[in-house]
């Protein structure tokens, strides 16, 4: 797990990286050297100190770099405004500033201040983060640094605020001994600099229900309603459960819960909150889905249904809830933001054109900070590279078979079918002119 306990006493003490202090000693590989293994509680990285760097490049601009004291309210609820602003969303009241400070509690939180302004208790920019458990396939995680809140205030932009803090999280990580970075992003184009891509993307779903009808699996088992305060018991075991068979998910955090089940003190909208369970046979949640209805308009029977949540652990439980949402009697549209782009519910409707998807959202990005196991990384790398070759050759309808291992290019390929004896220049390096390494 993330929050890793300390060590039982009858072991001899781990002894660290000396330049990732988030990891121990734990053995040794085949060859004889050393192998880490990351292991840092909470306490650990929220107290890690702040990028020196950043520090001092924004002490030069005459701004302050520090942590925030989460414990503080007066210093956390002024950060938190900063960040509604940088969002421009509208301030928080005091029940909302409650409840955001008690979600929000376990994260590192930085924030950028001036002294200078009429209000400098008010940070001018802020970033919060927080370790993640990054699930792989077959089940295992990795740590992940999630970063989020990045913002920088209208007043304050381009005199390289926003790198500092992304560079400082970044280095943060790296040096703590974390393997990977990630964060959801709003503006997409700004973070190719520091090194990040996508890593998942989001469609959103608008479907006529009249229109769509229901072609797929009609499971045995039940469907019931549950109160807002039984959802927000159950979300996390569940999700627990799926997250370990989805390659790519991360944990959640209990004021994630509370949001999606509309339990947050001063929520907007929260008693529109509704949601069902699927059960199996055995009676066990196999599957939530957690919908708001629009208000009443002209019409009473076109109601429209958005999907805010949906998660599943079996194929009968997406089946049974997503025939829910579409046959939920007067409603005429169905939205369903931030899905999969590979949403098999495509193919349990008999009509296809009776949904519109648009898949334009980069829902996450992420990148890996410069760290002991940078070897792998580029064997990763040159695995890539050879499957973009493999799938540009077979585009072309050829079969090259060269020197070109683990990214290095010798420029020459010898064709393997018809022509066995003739050379020819390198695709790869054709179309890609520098090699990554």
């Amino acid at each position: 797990g993330l929050d890793t306990a300390a060590l039982p006493p009858t072991r001899p003490p781990a002894s660290r990286h000396p330049d990732h202090p988030g990891t121990v000693h734990c053995g040794t590989t085949k060859g004889g050297a050393p192998r880490y293994r990351w292991s840092m509680t909470a306490h650990d990285w929220q107290s890690l100190p702040t990028d020196p760097t950043s520090r001092q490049a924004l002490a030069e601009s005459g701004l302050d770099y520090r942590l925030v004291d989460t414990s503080d309210a007066a210093a956390f609820g002024d950060y938190l405004q900063a960040g509604h602003r940088g969002f421009l969303g509208p301030d928080a009241t005091d029940e909302q500033l409650g409840a955001t400070r008690e979600a929000l509690a376990f994260r590192r939180t930085t924030g950028v201040y001036d002294s200078t302004t009429p209000n400098p208790t008010l940070p001018v920019a802020t970033v919060n983060s927080w370790i993640a458990e990054l699930t792989l396939p077959g089940g295992h995680g990795i740590p992940m640094w999630a970063i989020s809140n990045v913002t920088v205030a209208p007043t304050h932009r381009r005199r390289g605020v926003a790198r500092a803090l992304l560079e400082g999280e970044l280095r943060t990580a790296a040096d703590a001994g974390v393997p990977i970075a990630g964060l959801t992003v709003t503006e997409a184009t700004i973070y190719g600099r520091f090194g990040f891509a996508p890593a998942a993307f989001a469609s959103d779903w608008t479907i006529e229900t009249a229109r769509a009808g229901w072609r797929g699996m009609r499971p045995d088992g039940r469907i019931d309603f549950i109160d807002r305060e039984r959802l927000n018991a159950e979300l996390p075991a569940l999700h627990e459960r799926v997250r370990r068979t989805q390659p790519g998910e991360v944990n959640g955090w209990p004021g994630l819960w509370r949001k999606i089940s509309g339990t947050t003190a001063g929520q907007e909208h929260a008693r529109k909150i509704r949601a069902v369970r699927y059960a199996d046979a055995a009676g066990r949640t196999r599957g939530i889905a957690v919908y708001r209805l629009s208000d009443e308009g002209p019409d009473f029977t076109k109601h429209e249904l958005t999907l805010n949540f949906l998660l599943t652990e079996t194929a009968d439980a997406y089946a049974a809830l997503w025939r829910f949402v579409l046959e939920h009697d007067l409603v005429s549209t169905v939205q369903a933001p931030l899905r999969s782009v590979d949403e098999p519910v495509r193919w349990m409707i008999a009509d296809q054109r009776a949904a519109t998807v648009t898949t334009s959202r980069c829902a996450a990005r992420a990148r890996g900070p410069s760290l002991p196991c940078r070897g792998r990384v580029r064997v990763a790398r040159a695995r890539s590279a050879r499957l973009r070759r493999r799938h540009m050759d077979a585009a072309s309808q050829r079969r090259w078979r060269g020197q070109c291992r683990g990214g290095q290019c010798r420029g020459i390929h010898r064709r393997s079918a018809h022509h066995p004896r003739r050379r020819r220049a390198c695709p790869w390096r054709q179309w890609q002119p520098r090699h990554r390494q």
